[in-house]
């Protein structure tokens, strides 16, 4: 990265500006578990605080410091010379943790603090498709009264600004700001630690999120005080997330995964349902179902075949983590009813409720459990899930049997579905996706019937363009809401899903920019056979 970019901004932080993590009494617990190894192992914090006593090892579980340059600065510091190296690692573990932590305050603390750091946002990952998206949307969406200001970053500075170019050369931003374009490696601590302290918020696109090092960039978030959202699509990324949760909560950090269309939409408009459900009737909702249908003539994109390649290589280190319909969390019951399995979504079935004939959706898998986490959620936070026995289903609606049937049997194969579109000449590379021309005229529809604790029923819908575009919607939006709503919003910290996080800033700044999100008096009905537009 550009030092010039942070050379008015003072040292690098660390958030002991009030925000470092609690002190954690369980070490000697941990300690006896490690020795003896009876019993449940003991929860550990994500990780220690730097200024914690730990001089003995100099072990930062968040590896946010390069060790060899922590050790060889402190050796300077208490004034051991070249030569005396063997000297000084003996002598490391009887220096006072009173000066190594000032030390670290002097070399690594604590940098701006938010609201006065260079970007309100920065977007990582922003030479890739989601990344394009983005700007493009930024350029053609955002207007001045909503102005921000925020940098690009990503693994290759070139890559990042030829991206910018092209996206901003056909769509310029509507207010006075070039946004400045950085390089940036997960893997590099350094790195990282300017990442995350040059911006209020940061945005992550670049996946797919189980192999590119995501959850380093959360940890750096949490530590640093800086909130944090993606666009995963992938179940077992967010899982890996929830450890974080009680301490994102304790420090007031947002974390919040899954704003995407895929995810996002969903679990927004179930939010929207159960405040309706409350208003009209006064009741919680004890079911939703979920019905999507849409258009679109986009092939995938070289990110989602990539991420469809990575879950299935990880199928058999995370298949039933992958088979638990609570795998996000939100079995506040305790028990896993029929209603909650995956076949309710993967079968054909007329559904009498609608009056249509229903089959799978690609998406439903990770959808339904983004909502189950929401409603858990709920109930943790406020003592009142969306219902006491809430249950969520969603299938795509077709006009009938026979077309529901042809999507079940069409092949969900990553390697046979790469192979059919190279044949055909549609393969996306990484880093690629359809174009606008391609992505015109396409639309995304969701729909819930909710019913009620008494069995009233309320209709809701959510209305986009292409799934693609409206991932890039759905993830500005809501970076918007929270850097101008921060201090309104319910929940101050936590890894939280997009709706609980924004609840409705989130839905008017969604009818804001374009979403159609409202109740209805009854259903739509069918209109178009659903279009695979992952």
């Amino acid at each position: 990265m550009d030092p010039k970019m942070f050379e008015d901004m003072g040292p690098v932080g660390s958030g002991k500006d009030g925000r470092n993590p609690p002190d954690w009494k369980g070490w000697d617990h941990m300690k006896q578990w490690e020795e003896k190894k009876e019993g449940p192992r003991p929860k550990r914090p994500p990780y220690k605080d730097p200024y914690y006593p730990q001089s003995y090892q100099l072990d930062f579980e968040l590896d946010l410091y390069d060790k060899d340059k922590v050790k060889a600065g402190l050796m300077e510091y208490l004034g051991y010379t070249k030569g005396q190296e063997k000297i000084f690692e003996k002598h490391l573990t009887m220096i006072d943790d009173k000066i190594v932590r000032q030390y670290m305050k002097e070399a690594y603390g604590p940098g701006p603090a938010k609201g006065k750091r260079p970007f309100n946002m920065c977007i990582y990952g922003a030479s890739g498709y989601t990344g394009m998206l983005i700007l493009e949307y930024i350029g053609k969406r955002i207007k001045k009264d909503q102005a921000f200001t925020f940098c690009l970053a990503g693994r290759t500075l070139a890559n990042v600004e030829a991206k910018k170019k092209e996206v901003l050369g056909r769509y310029p931003l509507d207010w006075e700001w070039d946004p400045p374009t950085y390089a940036a490696d997960l893997n590099k601590p350094d790195d990282l630690l300017r990442l995350v302290t040059c911006c209020d918020l940061i945005i992550n696109c670049a996946g797919p999120f189980m192999t590119t090092g995501g959850e380093k960039l959360v940890e750096a978030c949490l530590a640093y005080n800086t909130d944090y959202v993606d666009v995963n699509g992938e179940v077992p990324f967010t899982h890996r997330l929830l450890e974080y949760h009680d301490y994102a909560k304790s420090a007031g950090v947002l974390v919040v995964p899954n704003a995407a269309a895929a995810g996002g939409m969903p679990e927004t408009l179930t939010w929207f349902t159960a405040q309706v459900a409350k208003q009209k009737t006064g009741e919680g909702l004890r079911a939703a179902k979920c019905y999507i249908s849409g258009s679109s003539k986009a092939m995938p994109s070289g990110g989602t075949l990539a991420t469809r390649a990575a879950m299935n290589a990880a199928m058999k280190d995370v298949g039933m983590l992958m088979a638990n319909p609570f795998a996000l969390g939100g079995n506040h019951l305790g028990i896993v009813r029929p209603e909650d399995l995956d076949k309710n979504f993967s079968v054909v079935k007329y559904d009498a409720d609608y009056g249509c004939w229903c089959g799978p959706f690609i998406y439903s898998f990770m959808e339904t459990r983004v909502v189950r986490r929401a409603n858990g959620l709920m109930k943790e936070l406020t003592g009142e899930a969306y219902g006491r026995e809430f249950s969520f289903t969603e299938q795509a609606k077709f006009p009938n049997e026979d077309s529901a049937k042809e999507r079940q049997s069409a092949s969900s194969n990553t390697k046979s579905e790469v192979e059919m579109l190279k044949a055909e000449g549609k393969l996306k590379a990484l880093g690629e996706g359809a174009m606008e021309d391609e992505r015109a005229g396409s639309w995304t529809k969701y729909e819930i019937i909710g019913k009620t604790e008494n069995n009233k029923k309320v209709f809701t819908r959510m209305i986009g363009t292409d799934g693609y575009e409206e991932t890039a919607h759905v993830v500005v939006d809501l970076a918007i809401v929270i850097l101008n709503h921060r201090k309104e919003l319910q929940f101050q910290g936590g890894v939280l899903t997009p709706g609980v996080c924004g609840q409705m800033f989130l839905v008017e700044q969604f009818r804001k920019t374009g979403f159609v999100i409202e109740e209805m008096d009854k259903v739509d009905g069918v209109e178009h056979i659903l279009e695979d537009h992952a």
